[in-house]
């Protein structure tokens, strides 16, 4: 009988890295082929598709052995990912990749039990009400539901380069599933051509910076997020979050629109030239002479008086939000 590839079964199975895959060839090439190849009774090769492919291009005809209970294209998946798993050193990722294949599968047969839930086995101390598809995904592939839920995040909004680093563990799941929280937010969409910059930024990054160029990434969305929503409130509003969680982000609960725009401008990357900012006359009152604090303050940063509020325009990367701290440091 003639063994076949099936394209969609050949999917579920985790490619070799190539000096994995050399070092099957050179195996077989040497001692032969240890483990024969598993198909249906049609051929259609279930486990050993690298195995396959080596004795080909070795011109070595492999032996096989036929599954008489895998009958569906279904089983067969299961099958594959659960004995490659078992037989392979694959790391979490690659088991993630391998149960994406499984989850579908497994959605059918629970949406065939009843509403997308499958009945707990009597000794299971899983809730009564039933388990997920994606649970019995990640109990087969030996991966807690929560690492398989993110490394599925990863899959299917990351793209390929991120997964690619993730694949060969220069970041880890957790790490990669938390740029995507940031890139891919509903409540707040990054820009496509900012998101895409931002990924090849990680991508690109020198393996010893790569956190670190992570981290400012993140930073800048979280930084750009809390603008937006600030911008999305009323005044009073505004006035009752500076005056909670916001304090120690914006130096003055007098916060004008403007600044947060100006906000929005320098965490998306751009370089406004000047920006007006108003600070409270109150700020100067305590000081043994008020005007002359304020006019030690204005050749610091720029700016002047207009009816006991003081005007300063800010230029470069000087930082009018921390402008307190630096007065203390001094």
């Amino acid at each position: 009988m003639e063994l076949k590839i099936n394209k969609d079964l050949e999917k579920v199975i985790a490619k070799m890295f190539p000096e994995q895959y050399e070092t099957l060839k050179n195996s077989i090439k040497e001692i032969g082929l240890k483990e024969p190849i598993e198909a249906m009774f049609d051929g259609t090769i279930v486990d050993g598709h690298h195995r396959y492919k080596a004795c080909k291009e070795l011109g070595i005809e492999p032996s096989y052995n036929i599954l008489k209970d895998i009958k569906t294209l279904e089983q067969a998946k299961e099958y594959a990912v659960v004995i490659n798993i078992a037989r392979r050193h694959l790391n979490s990722f690659q088991k993630a990749e391998m149960g994406m294949a499984l989850l579908e599968v497994e959605k059918e047969l629970a949406d065939k039990r009843g509403h997308g839930k499958v009945p707990a086995s009597p000794n299971d101390e899983t809730p009564s009400h039933g388990r997920t598809a994606t649970y019995e995904v990640a109990k087969k592939i030996g991966l807690s539901e929560k690492t398989f839920e993110r490394a599925k995040t990863v899959i299917e909004k990351a793209p390929e380069g991120i997964q690619d680093l993730t694949v060969n563990e220069n970041l880890e799941i957790a790490t990669a599933f938390r740029l995507v929280q940031h890139l891919d937010s509903e409540e707040h969409p990054v820009p496509d051509k900012k998101k895409e910059a931002f990924y090849e930024q990680v991508i690109d990054a020198d393996e010893h910076e790569r956190n670190k160029v992570l981290e400012s990434v993140c930073k800048i969305v979280e930084e750009t997020n809390t603008a937006k929503s600030l911008l999305e409130m009323t005044e009073e509003e505004i006035a009752k979050s500076i005056k909670a969680d916001y304090k120690d982000k914006f130096y003055t609960e007098e916060l004008m629109s403007e600044e947060i725009r100006h906000a929005i401008a320098v965490a998306e990357g751009q370089t406004p030239k000047q920006k007006v900012v108003y600070v409270p006359w109150e700020n100067f009152e305590n000081a043994d002479n008020p005007e002359l604090a304020a006019e030690n303050f204005f050749k610091k940063y720029g700016g002047g008086f207009e009816e006991k509020v003081t005007i300063v325009m800010t230029k470069g990367k000087v930082d009018p939000y921390k402008w307190k701290k630096r007065e203390e440091e001094e």
